[in-house]
C-alpha cells in the first residue's frame, strides 16, 4: 500500500506541476524553472509505464527547467539522477561534473562522481565482455518496455544493474527496496503462473545486493575487493583537498587490510549521511 501511495504521491506532483505550468507565462523565469524541476522529479520518481518514456519526460522537462535558469543545483542534481536511472553513466559523470563546477559543496556530490563511475565502468566492461563473445548478461528477458530487459542489444551490458533489475530509482531506500523485493519475488516465483525462474534468481540476488547497506556500498563504489580504490581515485581527482594528509605518512600504510577498514568506515558514515539527508529533503514523499 505505501510504496503505491508513494508512486501516486510523485504522480500527483508531476501533474499538479503540470497544469501550473500551462498558466505560468506570467511567471517569472525562476518560477517557471521550479515548476519544470518538480515535474521532473516526480515524472522520475512516478515511475509510470512505459518507464522508459516517463524518465525520458522526465529529462526533458529538466531541460526546460535548466534553459530558463542554467545555475539551478536543484534541477541539475536530478537531471544527473534521471541519466543514472536512463543508464546513461557517461551523461551522468558529466552532469555532476557540471553540477560541481557550479557547486563543489553540494550535498554528497562525491558519492554520486564516485556511483557514476562506478556504473559507467561495469557498462563498459559488460560491453567489452559481450563483444568478445562472453555473457556478461546472459540471455535477454523477453518482456518488451520492461528495464530487466531493454529495448535493444545493449540490454546485456546492463543485467548486473541490480537498480534495473528491481526497477527501483537509483536513490532508492532500503524500505523501498525490500517492499519491492517482496512483490518481484512473489510474481516471479517458480511455483507462481507468472512465474520466470531466471527473473526470481536475478530479483534475489539484487536485493541480497541492495537490501544489504554495506553489500550496496561496495556495489555502489565499485568496491568488489573491499579496498575502495576507485573511491580514493574519483576523491583525488576532484577534491584532492579533502584527502586525508598524513604529514608523517599514513599510520596505516603497512596495514593495508586496517586501512581497507578505516576507509570503508568514513564511506558507510558518508553513506548514512546521505540517506539522512534525503530523507529530510523530503523528496520522496
Amino acid at each position: 500500500r505505501k510504496p503505491r501511495a508513494k508512486l501516486e504521491g510523485a504522480e500527483a506532483a508531476a501533474a499538479i506541476a503540470g497544469e501550473a505550468l500551462k498558466k505560468a507565462d506570467g511567471e517569472t523565469a525562476w518560477a517557471r524553472a521550479e515548476l519544470h524541476a518538480i515535474r521532473g522529479s516526480g515524472l522520475r520518481l512516478g515511475r509510470t509505464a512505459p518507464l522508459r518514456d516517463s524518465l525520458s519526460a522526465a529529462l526533458a522537462s529538466l531541460d526546460e527547467a535548466l534553459a530558463l535558469y542554467p545555475l539551478y543545483t536543484r534541477a541539475l542534481f536530478e537531471r544527473a539522477l534521471t541519466l543514472m536511472d536512463l543508464e546513461d553513466f557517461e551523461g551522468a559523470v558529466g552532469a555532476f561534473e557540471r553540477l560541481m563546477a557550479i557547486d563543489k559543496g553540494y550535498p554528497h556530490l562525491l558519492t554520486w562522481l564516485v556511483r557514476a563511475h562506478a556504473s559507467l565502468r561495469r557498462q563498459r566492461t559488460g560491453a567489452a565482455a559481450r563483444a568478445l563473445g562472453g555473457s556478461a548478461g546472459g540471455e535477454g528477458d523477453a518482456e518488451g518496455g520492461d528495464r530487466r530487459a531493454a529495448d535493444d542489444d545493449d540490454s546485456a551490458a546492463f543485467v548486473h544493474n541490480h537498480y534495473v533489475v528491481l526497477e527501483v530509482p537509483c536513490d532508492c531506500t532500503v524500505d523501498e527496496v525490500k517492499r519491492t523485493y517482496r512483490q518481484m519475488s512473489l510474481l516471479y516465483h517458480p511455483d507462481k503462473p507468472t512465474g520466470d525462474p531466471q527473473l526470481f534468481a536475478r530479483v534475489s540476488e539484487a536485493h541480497a545486493v541492495l537490501g544489504d547497506a554495506e553489500a550496496r556500498c561496495r556495489y555502489d563504489e565499485g568496491n568488489a575487493d573491499g579496498r575502495g580504490g576507485l573511491w580514493r581515485e574519483i576523491e583525488g581527482k576532484y577534491f584532492a583537498e579533502s584527502q586525508q594528509y598524513w604529514p608523517f605518512g599514513d599510520p596505516l600504510a603497512a596495514h593495508p587490510e586496517q586501512r581497507a577498514r578505516r576507509d570503508v568506515r568514513r564511506r558507510e558514515l558518508l553513506g548514512r549521511q546521505a540517506e539522512a539527508w534525503r530523507v529530510q529533503q523530503g523528496r520522496r514523499h
